[in-house]
C-alpha cells in the first residue's frame, strides 16, 4: 500500500507493524494530548483519511500483467510431453500450467545437470544469467517452441537437449 515500488513485498511490514501497533498507540496518544481541544476531530480525520488513501496507492496503480506468454508456454509443454514433466524454468508459473515439475534455470549453463532434458526461457530474466548463456545453451540445447513477444506478454523459448 504505502510504499510502491520497493524491493520486497508489503506482506513482510505486516509483522512489524502488528509487533509495533502498542508503541504506535502510546505515541499517538501522547500525540492526542498534546493537540489543542479544538483540532483533535479534524487531524484525526485527516490522519485516517491520508491513512486510507496511502493504503489504496497500489490496488490502483497499473500493473503489468502481460505473463500470458508463460500460459501459452506451460500448456505446449503441457500438450507436447504431458503432465508431471520435469524441467527447468526462469518462472514458476510455466510449472504450474504445464502440470509439472520444475528447477529453477542456474546462473551458468555448466550447472544445469539432470533436469536440464527441458529449459524454458524467459526473456526478463536473461540478463540474470551469465554472458553469454543463451548461446552456451544452444550448442547442448535446440529451439523447439517460442512463444513470442507481444501484448500478451515476453518472449519465452522452449529448449530440448540434443
Amino acid at each position: 500500500g504505502l510504499a510502491v515500488g520497493l524491493p520486497f513485498d508489503d506482506r513482510f511490514a505486516l509483522a512489524s507493524l502488528i509487533a509495533l501497533a502498542p508503541f504506535i498507540g502510546l505515541g499517538m496518544l501522547g500525540l492526542w494530548d498534546r493537540l489543542p481541544a479544538e483540532r483533535r476531530v479534524r487531524i484525526g480525520q485527516i490522519a485516517c483519511l491520508l491513512l486510507i488513501v496511502g493504503c489504496a496507492v497500489k490496488p490502483f496503480t497499473p500493473r503489468d500483467h502481460r505473463r500470458l506468454t508463460l500460459l501459452d508456454a506451460g500448456r505446449w509443454i503441457k500438450e507436447t510431453f504431458g503432465p508431471g514433466k520435469r524441467f527447468l524454468t526462469m518462472d514458476r508459473r510455466v510449472e504450474h500450467y504445464a502440470d509439472g515439475w520444475t528447477e529453477r534455470v542456474p546462473p551458468r549453463v555448466d550447472q544445469i545437470g539432470k533436469w536440464g532434458e527441458l529449459v524454458v526461457i524467459y526473456d526478463p530474466y536473461v540478463d540474470r544469467h551469465e554472458p553469454g548463456f543463451e548461446d552456451k545453451l544452444r550448442e547442448a540445447y535446440t529451439l523447439v517452441h517460442l512463444v513470442p513477444k507481444g501484448p500478451r506478454g515476453h518472449e519465452v523459448r522452449i529448449y530440448v537437449a540434443k
